[in-house]
């Protein structure tokens, strides 16, 4: 669905450059001949000049061939199947318009103002406007593509600009004028003014045509153009139709001017960048992620490639309900955001350049009196003047350094991104299209299959047929051009085959062969966006697995990692062949659901426990004595596992600080018989096989035990408010790291201070809990609180943090930070060994804040309980966390199977 606010497409023009590779992008569309079309000619479409007026006393700078035009046609013909083209967005926009008609006639609605954007974990939903009617409705979507020019919802949605900007104020009339006849040369698509009557460059501004083409080449009654000028700080002139045309007129130098006004637009100069482009289930694109200056036709053609970048990645996303792409498409911001930055400095360095380049060459400034720079102009063009063959040798030289503007196919079709470069192939120089240090070469397109790079151009036949070879990409799958038709078939449906060379298609020209980059026997794997993914032996590509590969190029997490919650902070984990208990709090209080009973698990690999008390370590020893499962607690725990009868080989104690890898069942037992290789160890150690076969691994650390919400056990709140504030430090009651401190107020002594018949039911239910068999596997001491970083695989991270503490210095060096938090948000948090001055909600967000903010957040220890506090209120927990940071919140239910990831 698309809403747009406005009753229709654009009215003013806007951007006009397309460069080749958004062309590609519109021949994809199946619409790059209709803006052919009405396209600007070749003839005017590559050249551009500089005039001190087009007037009667008007003089010429200096004039070139730009964007492929002239001298540079050939040349850009090698860089692609499509050309650089001129056609202002106003008229763009219409094209674009009917195409998306055509694809999806009943969900373009124009008019259609929306409100809020919201993401809700499973789906976001928009509120919308009707501009009409007035009539306000909700739509939900799996993905909201924010497209808004920057203008409301990145702020809204937390994300921070940097970079410049309101850098100057600038002046667009719209104006219809019959300018080519009187211009002393018409061809010059934009036609640069530096007055130095005006001051230079920037001032004076510039006029560029707009068409109607073809029409306006022979009717001069009907031409319409863009005049451009900065507003001077210090200049208070309001613009409106009268001022704007006699500004437009004085630069042009033709007073009497026949001119009319059709729009005018006020507009600053920005260079800014947004600090994120995906927010959840929202993605940030064109000048809502990146505001970049017009100088050299970047900023539109950047944001239809920010749209093509995600739009496969989205497709392949809305096609797998299990998630399993969701680091693909966090390579979204990954990939174009470098390129977002690099264009708007590039564009403003453009800007700069005009002044900086042709004004100093004249002698001109904008800070030099009328006179001085009315003396120094007349000395450029005085051929009389001694200093005049040298001005004339550097404008030469100052047209070369605007090449970045006028003449940089490595700018608009040379850039490429250096994270998908799997292999690191690309080494320090990417095939000759960055320096050493990294800046872009822009001067030249060195053609290339790097992985991360475009697909070089080269045009096939067959049968009578001639295509070029982006035509051939598969716009649902990744495409695998071989030249061995015995690779034709591939039993991976992400990739489609083409044959070229042998039976298949003909590369006529030799241009496929010469850029290739692989033999016969090798591949060259590309991305419906036309970017290489991957190149190399096939043989290799087999004894890899192409569904291995094509994971991998597309970050695919294909374990299917499960979470289940069992309440308090109980859950068990599934992923990568491993099952992992976290706390084994199965068996509980009569009066507390239990949806798992410890006779019915029948496996597990590994249990890790948080501390030792009462409502987290029980039913280890029964687990683990059941199924053989490892078991990874600190030091009090691993003592009363031990008394508990659990074999001494299947306990590791930690505490803190210890990277485990974490193997299969299988694997420790291939391992035992010696049938794979075996990690040395410690005397005595189990062993254990090399780290290289692990499925998952973990990293543990020391964290801290909650505190309790009040000053005294009086002071416990029968709700606990994630939302209320503590301060100060109260009671030792209140500080102590072990909430049963002395015992004094712990369950197994509450009989001494509470008659049995002065207990409600649900702590009647919780004393005889404790003073029964769970006693023998329980300490009344926590024997220090862990928390647990797991690793597994493919960059999926989860840290589970089961209880409202921690060390700030640990927080925020955790690595790899986690996609996703298991909070426990009950209590009063711990921070350092003090209480915390805040709330449980302000404490939640400081942690995520100091976690790099993950993608998922899931709360524990907070399910009801027949002890004070009787119930957690998460919910300003929830609306803190969700407003202030990009995590979301994701609710699990008791014993309910969800996707982790």
């Amino acid at each position: 669905m698309l809403f747009e606010r406005h009753p229709s497409t654009s009215i003013h023009p806007k951007a006009c450059g397309i460069n080749q590779r958004t062309t590609e992008i519109l021949r994809v569309m199946g619409v790059e001949e209709n803006v052919y079309a009405i396209a600007a000619p070749a003839e005017i479409a590559g050249r551009t000049a500089w005039y001190t007026s087009l007037g009667e006393e008007g003089k010429e700078v200096f004039s070139r061939d730009a964007w492929g035009g002239g001298q540079y046609a050939a040349e850009y013909a090698q860089h692609s199947p499509s050309r650089y083209c001129i056609l202002p967005q106003i008229k763009l926009e219409p094209i674009l318009k009917r195409r998306a008609v055509e694809l999806n006639p009943h969900q373009i609605f124009y008019g259609n103002e929306v409100l809020t954007t919201e993401d809700h974990g499973e789906f976001a939903e928009v509120t919308v406007r009707n501009l009409r009617t007035g009539d306000v409705s909700r739509h939900r979507g799996t993905y909201v593509i924010v497209a808004d020019g920057g203008r409301q919802f990145t702020t809204q949605l937390g994300v921070e600009w940097s970079g410049e900007g309101d850098l100057l104020t600038m002046i667009s009339a719209h104006i219809r004028s019959p300018i080519r006849d009187l211009h002393p040369d018409n061809r010059n698509f934009i036609t640069w003014f530096t007055n130095p009557a005006m001051g230079g460059s920037t001032l004076t501004g510039y006029l560029y045509q707009l068409g109607p083409w073809p029409e306006a080449m022979t009717s001069p009654e009907i031409e319409e153009w863009m005049f451009v000028c900065a507003q001077a700080a210090d200049d208070p002139t309001k613009f409106d139709a009268e001022t704007a045309l006699a500004r437009a007129r004085k630069t042009i130098g033709i007073p009497d001017l026949d001119m009319k006004l059709i729009s005018l637009s006020e507009w600053t100069v920005n260079a800014l960048y947004a600090s994120q482009w995906r927010v959840g289930r929202h993605f940030l694109v064109g000048d809502s992620a990146h505001r970049i200056p017009p100088w050299g036709a970047l900023g539109m053609n950047s944001g239809i490639q920010d749209a093509n970048n995600l739009a496969w990645k989205l497709s392949m996303a809305l096609k797998d309900p299990g998630r399993h792409y969701d680091s693909l498409l966090d390579t979204y911001y990954e990939e174009r955001a470098e390129v977002g930055k690099r264009v708007g400095q590039t564009s403003l360095n453009n800007m700069r350049s005009h002044s900086g380049q042709i004004d100093r060459v004249m002698g001109i400034s904008a800070s030099q009196s009328q006179a001085e720079n009315l003396a120094a102009g007349a000395a450029f063009f005085d051929k009389g003047h001694p200093e005049y063959a040298e001005k004339q040798r550097l404008i030469q030289l100052a047209s070369q350094a605007l090449d970045t503007e006028f003449k940089a196919p490595g700018y608009e079709v040379g850039w490429f991104y250096p994270s998908a470069d799997i292999n690191s192939e690309g080494g320090a120089t990417h095939g000759g299209q960055q320096l050493a240090d990294g800046t872009l070469v822009h001067h030249t397109y060195y053609m290339s299959t790097i992985p991360g790079h475009h697909l070089p151009h080269a045009w096939v036949t067959r049968d009578d047929r001639t295509v070029a070879l982006r035509d051939l990409l598969d716009l649902d799958a990744l495409t695998l051009f071989v030249e061995n038709t015995l690779e034709e078939r591939i039993d991976e449906h992400r990739v489609k085959v083409v044959v070229v060379g042998r039976d298949g298609w003909q590369d006529q020209t030799g241009q496929w062969e010469k850029y290739r980059g692989v033999d016969w026997s090798g591949g060259v794997l590309v991305r419906p966006d036309g970017i290489v993914a991957w190149r190399g032996s096939l043989t290799q590509a087999r004894d890899e697995g192409w569904t291995r590969l094509v994971d991998r190029i597309l970050k695919v997490v294909n374990m299917d990692a499960t979470i289940e919650w069992f309440g308090a902070t109980t859950f068990r984990v599934k992923a990568n062949g491993l099952v992992i208990f976290l706390d084994t709090w199965l068996e509980r209080p009569d009066v507390l659901p239990k949806v798992l009973a410890i006779d019915d698990v029948t496996e597990a690999d590994y249990i890790f426990i948080s501390h030792a008390h009462f409502d987290h370590l029980p039913g280890a020893d029964k687990i683990a004595i059941k199924t053989g499962a490892h078991v990874i607690a600190n030091g009090e725990a691993i003592n009363v596992l031990r008394l508990a009868g659990v074999p001494e080989d299947q306990l590791i104690p930690v505490s803190g600080g210890e990277r485990i890898p974490l193997f299969t069942l299988e694997r420790r037992q291939a391992a035992a018989r010696g049938e794979i290789d075996i990690a040395p160890g410690p005397p005595g150690a189990p062993e254990a096989p090399d780290a290289k076969l692990a499925a998952a691994s973990v990293h543990v650390w020391p964290s801290l035990h909650c505190l309790m919400p009040g000053g005294s056990h009086a002071d416990v709140p029968a709700i606990m408010d994630t939302g209320k504030e503590y301060i100060g430090g109260a009671s030792q009651y209140a500080c102590t790291l072990d909430i049963t401190f002395g015992m004094k107020y712990g369950l197994l002594k509450i009989g001494d201070h509470m008659p049995r018949d002065a207990m409600d039911s649900g702590m009647r239910s919780f004393v005889d809990y404790v003073n029964g068999p769970a006693r023998d596997c329980m300490s009344h001491f926590d024997g220090g609180q862990l928390m647990h970083n797991f690793l597994f695989g493919e960059g999926k991270t989860l840290l589970w943090n089961g209880h409202l503490g921690g060390y700030d210095g640990i927080l925020k060096t955790v690595q790899p930070q986690p996609d996703v938090l298991i909070q426990a948000i009950a209590g009063r948090a711990n921070l350092n060994g003090r209480p915390f001055d805040g709330s449980a909600a302000q404490f939640a967000v400081q942690v995520s804040k100091l976690l790099g903010e993950p993608k998922k957040v899931i709360w524990c220890l907070h399910d009801e309980a027949p002890i004070k506090p009787w119930t957690v209120d998460v919910s300003p927990a929830t609306q803190a966390v969700e407003k202030e940071t990009s995590s979301k919140v994701t609710s699990l239910q008791l014993g309910k199977s969800d996707v982790l990831f």
